[in-house]
């Protein structure tokens, strides 16, 4: 019996030995100094991620942050991929109010000239994608012009200077391939003969500034991107061009398409052109109901992207109490075993 005794004597002080092994080692207590003991100040860094095309992505750019007064807060060479988008960290998570400006790389299989600009307010990286376009860049420059002017009033002026159907965005709007309101190919073309990309947006900027009720056309020229005459015919419809072509003119246009002749089918021959303009605007309605449906779903995804990360961490911490608890348990079996034998 002074046996036993004496083994579960010994077994609280081999527990607490084993127990100490398995813990991590204690560490020297912090200096109990002034900066020390004062609050941390240090910020997360939020991450922008974005997209920069025009009538095709900038490849391998680089993309710098500007704080309102023009400062360059952050530079990343060769941020952008081969379909524009980009993903650069911001010097502060305090960050709301910034521009981005997109240069250099390639655009196509040529090297970009042109500097794209897009200013974010109230900057939320949670849910926020940044689209740079010429869009963007017009509005970067009417608020140069025009500083004390909103964001949301003036990128609504360039949406109705530019004719973009209502909840159409400047930005990531302007990214849907079935949008036939605006083409940033058609806007390079006019730049092209304008003196450049950025001599057109001085332009525009100026003239949207000076009328607000002014407007300028960049739609795409046909309904479709075959050549197709009548889609050509439809939109000029749509346009309500009819009067400017003339009915002799537009009669010949359709008859040598084998859609009219001198039988007296100018009737028909309205009514196919009413619905080649209702299928157009068809079109634009639907896209701009995928659009939003796009980004709602966006949203979502990034709501459960979120919801996973934080189960995960959850889960992270009970795998780590469950590790813990096996860890005791193998020490309790051995030591149960030797009392019984006592």
């Amino acid at each position: 019996m002074v046996r036993r005794h004496r083994l579960l004597g010994v077994l609280p002080l081999a527990l607490t030995l084993m127990l100490g092994a398995c813990a991590p080692a204690p560490q020297s207590p912090a200096p109990t100094t002034s900066a020390s003991t004062a609050p941390s100040t240090q910020t997360v860094a939020s991450v922008v991620l974005g997209k920069a095309f025009l009538d095709a992505p900038l490849n391998g750019a680089t993309v710098k942050i500007l704080d309102p007064s023009g400062a360059v807060l952050q530079e990343t060479a060769n941020a952008t991929d081969p379909n524009g988008f980009f993903a650069v960290s911001l010097p502060s998570s305090q960050l709301k109010d910034f521009r981005v400006e997109v240069s250099g790389g390639t655009r196509g299989d040529a090297p970009s000239t042109v500097v794209l600009k897009a200013d974010v307010r109230n900057f939320n990286p949670l849910i926020d994608r940044i689209y740079v376009n010429a869009a963007t860049t017009l509005v970067a420059a009417k608020l140069d012009l025009a500083p004390q002017a909103s964001l949301s009033d003036t990128q609504a002026a360039v949406a109705h200077f530019l004719k973009l159907p209502d909840g159409i965005s400047v930005g990531m709007g302007l990214d849907n391939p079935t949008l036939k309101a605006f083409s940033q190919q058609r806007f390079m073309t006019v730049a092209e003969g304008q003196g450049g990309f950025s001599a057109l947006i001085s332009e525009l900027a100026g003239q949207v500034s000076a009328d607000s009720t002014t407007t300028y056309d960049f739609s795409h020229l046909l309904l479709g991107d075959s050549g197709n005459i009548l889609g050509s015919i439809a939109v000029e419809i749509g346009k309500g061009a009819l009067g400017e072509i003339g009915g002799s003119l537009m009669g010949s246009a359709l008859s040598a398409l084998g859609l009219g002749g001198d039988d007296g089918s100018a009737e028909r021959q309205q009514q196919l052109l009413e619905q080649f303009a209702a299928q157009r605007q068809l079109t634009l309605v639907l896209a701009h109901q995928m659009e939003t449906r796009m980004g709602d779903l966006q949203k979502n995804i990034t709501e459960v992207k979120d919801s996973i990360a934080a189960l995960q961490a959850n889960m992270n911490q009970q795998f780590g109490l469950a590790a813990y608890n096996d860890k005791v348990n193998v020490l309790y079996t051995p030591l149960g075993s030797i009392d019984a034998l006592y």
